[in-house]
């Protein structure tokens, strides 16, 4: 079974980790940890600045994902990916390239006119993911 597991730093994301160990679906499964990075968006004559602040963030996302990494047990093989670009869109295509038999995610609980003025990312790739979803909700 191949497992993607997207993770954005936030302990929701963490926790669907977790509920997918406790579920015992990361046994013997080629687990990819996938974060993606929205693009920093500036004028034009902020470029480098842009430019610095992305590596740091692509930096950052990688030893997040070693971290991660390093906390699971039992999985047959373990991949990081960092990307850039808008998570709604990066997690589908990932899955599908990847051809993912299962996503894990988190929500922040998002909801109401919030959650439809803002979006929500577990929201979007349930509505298009060409596989299952696990979707664990944030604490309370």
């Amino acid at each position: 079974m191949r497992i993607l597991i997207a993770l954005d730093g936030a302990e929701s994301s963490e926790r669907a980790l977790f509920k997918a160990q406790e579920l015992n679906l990361l046994k013997d499964a080629e687990v990819v940890l996938f974060h993606a990075i929205p693009h920093i968006t500036l004028p034009f004559s902020m470029k480098a600045y842009a430019q610095l602040a992305e590596k740091e963030e692509l930096e950052e996302a990688e030893k997040y994902l070693k971290r991660i990494e390093q906390s699971l047990q039992g999985a047959r093989s373990i991949s990081r990916v960092v990307v850039f670009g808008d998570p709604r869109v990066k997690i589908i295509e990932e899955a599908r390239s990847r051809e993912v038999d299962l996503i894990v995610m988190g929500t922040k609980g998002t909801t109401g006119a919030v959650g439809f003025l803002i979006g929500s990312v577990a929201q979007a790739v349930i509505a298009n993911s060409p596989v299952p979803v696990l979707v664990v909700p944030s604490k309370k």
